[in-house]
């Protein structure tokens, strides 16, 4: 193994994911099951969030180890290049990604079922910084700080 590889086999030993939970729909867009992955990888997370369409697979939910795995967790939901982050540490207060150079304009991230459209500034358009944003929260168990966050 590599050095390279070490490293993000290590980092990832260091993973405080308890669970990944994979929202999937019918091709209806109505009727939906839940994926959970126990002890996620890394490639089960950057896959899971790859394959976000904002229709049938529109969101995931990355859960924090603890007496209710409510309480803290990191949501992401869209696909397709749009995505809003969500989450909270402690059930009380709930944040969401944050970019203020953007507009108040309704963009669809969730188009199935009850569906879900946040303004322009709480999307995120850039898949590479949704997955930096997933990796710190798997790593860290806290939201990442390079970027803005709103309550």
């Amino acid at each position: 193994m590599g050095r390279q590889q070490r490293q993000v086999k290590e980092k990832m030993d260091n993973s405080r994911i308890r669970v990944l939970d994979i929202t999937v729909y019918d091709e209806q867009g109505r009727h939906w099951e839940s994926q959970e992955i126990s002890e996620p990888s890394w490639e089960d997370i950057e896959n899971s969030i790859r394959q976000l369409d904002r229709f049938r697979r529109p969101f995931i939910f990355l859960k924090l180890p603890g007496e209710d795995s409510e309480d803290a967790w990191l949501s992401v939901v869209g696909g397709d290049g749009a995505y809003s982050l969500n989450g909270t540490l402690d059930d009380n207060a709930f944040w969401s990604y944050y970019d203020d150079t953007r507009s108040t304009h309704e963009i669809p991230v969730w188009t199935s079922d009850q569906g879900f459209y946040p303004e322009e500034k709480h999307v995120c358009y850039e898949i590479e910084k949704v997955l930096k944003i997933a990796r710190y929260f798997v790593e860290h168990g806290e939201f990442d700080p390079s970027v803005g966050w709103s309550k």
